[in-house]
């Protein structure tokens, strides 16, 4: 066993990681990164020993976390609500030191939680978009610049309790 990363700790602040995935090229590990009551992603690349957060993952008890999570060609789509539902797709640059956003989709409208996206092995993007209105429901994406396509509905949030959310999960093949 080889340790990776140390925890990190000074007076105002205590850093730890836990991993989440590894990208496909075996190369880059896929971390939570835990400060004091929040939680964002960062990712490790394990040759050059170089630590790189992903910009704007931060999640602080949201009913809506901001999800992270690699692609088949070791790039991170990235689904966020807040402002307004998105996807969005980045790749790491070690030159750089940083992850660069390539694309991103408004996916819903604001008001709306963006829950279960997935990159299927067809290519499509899977997602589901939780509200109380009549639009929830789950939605298939060919690709980031074409409209998605609603395939089923999902039960309404309840406005008295936003923190009641489903949880939705895809099958491979986008069943």
């Amino acid at each position: 066993p080889e340790k990776l990363l140390d925890h990190r700790y000074n007076e105002n602040d205590i850093e730890w990681y836990w991993p989440v995935a590894w990208a496909n090229n075996g190369r880059y590990l896929l971390l939570d990164e835990f400060r004091f009551e929040s939680q964002s992603s960062a990712v490790y690349d394990v040759p050059s020993q170089t630590l790189l957060a992903v910009p704007n993952t931060g999640n602080f008890i949201t009913p809506y976390p901001t999800e992270v999570q690699w692609m088949p060609d070791d790039r991170l789509l990235i689904a966020r609500s807040d402002p307004q539902p998105q996807l969005e797709l980045w790749r790491v640059d070690l030159d750089g030191r940083t992850a660069i956003q390539e694309e991103t989709r408004v996916v819903g409208a604001t008001g709306q939680g963006l829950i279960g996206a997935r990159h299927l092995t067809d290519g499509r993007f899977a997602f589901a978009l939780s509200t109380a209105e009549a639009s929830a429901g789950t939605y298939l994406l060919t690709s980031l610049s074409e409209e998605p396509l609603r395939v089923n509905g999902i039960p309404p949030t309840s406005p008295a309790d936003p923190f009641a959310v489903p949880h939705v999960l895809w099958a491979a093949d986008g069943s």
